[in-house]
């Protein structure tokens, strides 16, 4: 899935100009996006984006401060001391009661393999968020089948929305919950009961191509609609249901349906040119 700044696709951009529009867009942008475009410009790994990283963090809100260190890290650009700082962020009691802390494991978790380094200091934060800090040590290796299975658990209680967030942002690892979680979406057929479902099983990726692709036979048009968008938004990642899909669009006689299977075919064949 691509990533969005403010409307604009970083990977429609030469690799040349992001640092530098990212760099100036960062230096006004609104809280709301500080840290995508921060983290973006980390994951580009171009270190010419050090300066505008750097300039920008007097002006930043913490969300936007913690976004900043951990794109810093990514760029390798003195990580003891953005480690250090991360930490002291973590352990801040406003940060841990407000909901910048969702945001900043959130920023951990984009690390992969280097927030290794946090899992102690992430451990120690289980009881004020319990799904977002599971998706976190899932996603950082730190026993992720054991975390999974908790969050699977946790979908059929007064939770299922936080849960199926947490499995979305653990991403293909929570593969094991794409069975339970198609299950709850032929169970509510209806657009609350569906939508956060909707968004999660993209992030979890392409293996849940195939399960979607035989929703899209559901008899009921709301369900196939979510399968629909669901396999629009998974783009290329879709492609092993895309002889479902085909079958699917020949079959269909619902508007919406068609739409987001034409969405979804166009993104699959755009991939394979």
């Amino acid at each position: 899935m691509r990533r969005i700044i403010a409307g604009v696709s970083i990977l429609a951009i030469p690799k040349s100009c992001c640092d530098a529009a990212l760099g100036r867009y960062l230096q006004k942008a609104p809280i709301g996006y500080q840290g995508e475009a921060a983290i973006s410009l980390g994951k580009i790994g171009d270190k010419s984006a050090i300066p505008y990283l750097e300039a920008a963090l007097p002006k930043m809100s913490t969300r936007g401060k913690a976004a900043i260190h951990v794109a810093l890290l990514m760029l390798e650009h003195e990580p003891e001391r953005q480690v250090s700082t991360i930490i002291g962020i973590l352990q801040d009691k406003k940060v841990r009661e407000s909901n910048d802390c969702d945001f900043v494991l959130g920023y951990i978790r984009d690390l992969g393999p280097k927030g290794k380094v946090f899992l102690p200091t992430v451990r120690d934060m289980i009881n004020l968020d319990e799904h977002a800090v599971r998706a976190t040590l899932a996603r950082l290796d730190d026993e992720p089948d054991k975390h999974v299975n908790w969050l699977i658990k946790e979908l059929d209680g007064s939770n299922a929305a936080n849960a199926a967030y947490a499995l979305g942002q653990i991403g293909p690892k929570a593969a094991p919950a794409i069975p339970k979680i198609i299950e709850l979406m032929k169970k509510d057929a209806s657009t609350t009961g569906n939508v956060q479902f909707t968004v999660t099983l993209p992030y979890i990726g392409a293996p849940a191509a195939k399960p979607l692709g035989e929703l899209l036979k559901d008899n009921n048009p709301n369900i196939r609609f979510h399968a629909s968008i669901a396999l629009q938004a998974l783009g290329a990642d879709a492609k092993d249901a895309l002889p479902l899909i085909l079958d699917a669009r020949e079959k269909e006689s619902d508007k919406r349906v068609k739409q987001e299977l034409d969405a979804s075919i166009q993104n699959i064949e755009s991939e394979n040119e």
